[in-house]
């Protein structure tokens, strides 16, 4: 039986394909990965992901850009 960890994985790369845009589509995609799974797992596997709707579609958030501290402590000494 596939695990929680192998289920989002698939998730994730079915977000990054960038055409979900239902639960159902979802589902249907996992399924097809060999993860059959249910709405409401899905449900919170996108809040744990972070994961929004927009633009009609199912999104994965954007990276954060982090500053590197070497970065930034040079960017105060200049300031």
């Amino acid at each position: 039986m596939p695990t929680a960890q192998a289920r989002r994985r698939a998730l994730v790369e079915i977000l990054e394909q960038g055409d979900a845009q239902s639960q159902a589509e979802i589902l249907d995609a996992l399924a097809d990965a060999g993860h059959p799974t249910t709405q409401p797992v899905v449900s919170r596997d996108l809040r744990a992901l972070g994961a929004m709707k927009a633009d009609g579609r199912y999104l994965l958030p954007q990276e954060e850009r982090v500053t590197p501290l070497e970065s930034l402590a040079t960017l105060l000494r200049d300031a």
